[in-house]
């Protein structure tokens, strides 16, 4: 399997999902999510869907559990979707990326409301 191949393979099935969990998935344990990426092993078995979702500790639990239940579901509708031999097995895992990121932000705001008004007096010249 070439690179780009495996990446166009990726990207229809985070499209696929991400309609169908738009107006298939009816679980009440379901949040806001946001899929933000899918990663396919080289021989296209499993599939590794990274998984954004707004919300505390207990709604990224019950959201995640939510797409576990929705699995078959899912499945399904990427096969519909797609001609593939072996439709991959779906893997639903919280991209914490998006919480580093908030919390990177968080602490560069923290800086900037420590620092003087007049700003850092090294830059002055």
């Amino acid at each position: 399997m070439s690179a780009p191949r495996g990446a166009r393979a990726a990207e229809r099935i985070r499209e696929l999902l991400a309609d169908a969990i738009l107006r298939e998935v009816r679980d009440p344990g379901l949040g806001f999510v946001t899929l933000t990426e899918v990663r396919l092993t080289p021989d296209l078995r499993i599939a590794t869907v990274y998984v954004s979702v707004l919300g505390d500790e207990r709604a990224r639990r019950e959201s995640l559990a939510a797409l576990a239940r929705a699995q078959p579901t899912l499945r399904r509708k990427v096969a519909r979707g797609m001609r593939m031999r072996h439709v991959p097995e779906l893997r639903f895992v919280e991209d914490l990326a998006v919480l580093r990121g908030s919390r990177v932000d968080e602490l560069l705001g923290s800086l900037d409301a420590d620092r003087p008004p007049g700003g850092d007096p090294e830059d002055r010249d």
